[in-house]
């Protein structure tokens, strides 16, 4: 079942924000990283996408630090 994009993001920048304010600032970076990267690959929010995709954007987000 493919997400639409807008939500995917909104998702992970949530799960940022309670991250961040439980001391977990590395794992919250992870998920504003994939959001970011989110954003740069699609120019149009309000696509759907492929979960298969979103994780593999995920797998490249885990790798900034």
């Amino acid at each position: 079942m493919k997400v639409q994009v807008a939500n995917a993001i909104l998702s992970h920048l949530s799960d940022a924000q309670h991250l961040m304010k439980a001391g977990y600032t590395d794992e919250a970076n992870t998920h504003i990283n994939f959001a970011k990267l989110v954003i740069l690959a699609y120019d149009d929010t309000s696509e759907y996408a492929e979960p298969s995709t979103l994780d593999k954007i995920w797998e490249q987000a885990k790798t900034f630090r």
